[in-house]
């Protein structure tokens, strides 16, 4: 398999793996009826996604003075 074939299938497992997992064993442990299901599977994804934008944030503020500066003046008001 070349690099850029490994790096997309990685990528993916990566991705969406942890979902499939994750939606495998709440259907096995519970069923497509219960609600709980749907709840597990939504607070999932907002966490990935939250996880993500806290993490950019972060990233911006560690490498943007201007940023953190602003920031900053802000907090201690």
């Amino acid at each position: 398999m070349s690099n850029s074939n490994q790096a997309l299938v990685e990528h993916v497992l990566n991705k969406y793996a942890p979902y499939a997992v994750l939606l495998f064993s709440l259907i096995m442990g519970m069923g497509f009826k219960d609600v709980n299901l749907y709840i597990c599977l939504g607070a999932a994804i907002f966490i990935d996604k939250y996880a993500f934008f806290v993490g950019r944030s972060m990233g911006e503020y560690e490498n943007n003075e201007k940023f953190k500066k602003q920031v900053d003046d802000t907090l201690e008001d």
